[in-house]
């Protein structure tokens, strides 16, 4: 619960984080958890002075008894123990996220402190709307279809790689035995490569609209079958929609 605490603060912009424990090891391994904020470690001992620099306590031991006093508070903000505490920076806020609780209940009674207890934080849960439940759904809706999307896309790639490949090796055996009966005629270099781009041009053009649309399709009822259905269309070898199919997860790994 520490370690959580402490990254949630760094990722919610704290400028600093102080950590303290009864163990400098253990107050480390909190630390730790921390990547974006500067933190510091220390023992409870140093718990007073770390708390008059600070805007912000949470705590969550595993102590039995009361690690968050009266006098600590009072310490903390230079005060005589058992008088109001001066807090001119603003109040002190408290979050005893400990069960049993850290925190002295007098201390919720200190002018310039706000104590934030387990009952408040469970009072705030209960008080989410249902809009706020109905908009997170939503969210959480999108996300799996379109993840799912992704998936079912990811399926047929193989099939759409192989038939790209087979073309791009159709076009360039008449691209070279075209060029060789060309380059007799004294044609140009130049002109050579515009009709190489062009004949590449009209394939790409002549795959783009199946090879999208069975992805689109791949989600839907029966999806696969569209990819077999290229498959057979094209007689595509077998062996290089599993090479491709192979060579995926390799790529991946190599990452």
């Amino acid at each position: 619960m520490s370690g959580l605490a402490a990254a949630t603060a760094a990722r919610s912009g704290a400028a600093s984080i102080a950590v303290a424990n009864r163990t400098k090891e253990h107050a480390e391994r909190v630390a730790a958890t921390v990547d974006t904020s500067p933190t510091t470690v220390s023992g409870l001992d140093a718990l007073p002075a770390a708390l008059a620099a600070a805007d912000v306590l949470i705590s969550c031991t595993g102590a039995t008894g009361h690690v968050i006093t009266v006098d600590v508070i009072c310490a903390a903000l230079a005060a005589p123990s058992g008088s109001a505490p001066e807090s001119p920076r603003g109040p002190l806020v408290i979050m005893d996220l400990a069960m049993p609780r850290d925190v002295e209940p007098g201390v919720a009674d200190l002018p310039g402190v706000v104590l934030i207890g387990m009952d408040q934080l469970r009072e705030h849960a209960s008080a989410i709307r249902d809009d706020d439940v109905a908009a997170v759904r939503a969210i959480l809706e999108a996300e799996l279809a379109s993840y799912q999307s992704a998936m079912d896309a990811a399926r047929v790639a193989p099939v759409v790689v192989a038939l790209r490949a087979k073309a791009a090796k159709v076009v360039d055996a008449e691209l070279t035995r075209l060029s060789g009966r060309l380059s007799a005629d004294d044609l140009s270099g130049h002109a050579l490569d515009e009709i190489a781009q062009t004949v590449r041009r009209v394939v790409d053009k002549l795959l783009h609209a199946p090879t999208v649309r069975v992805k689109e399709l791949a989600g839907s009822p029966g999806g696969e079958e569209y990819a077999a259905a290229l498959r057979v269309l094209f007689d595509l070898d077998p062996r290089a929609v599993e090479a491709v199919t192979r060579a995926a997860p390799e790529q991946e790994g190599a990452r």
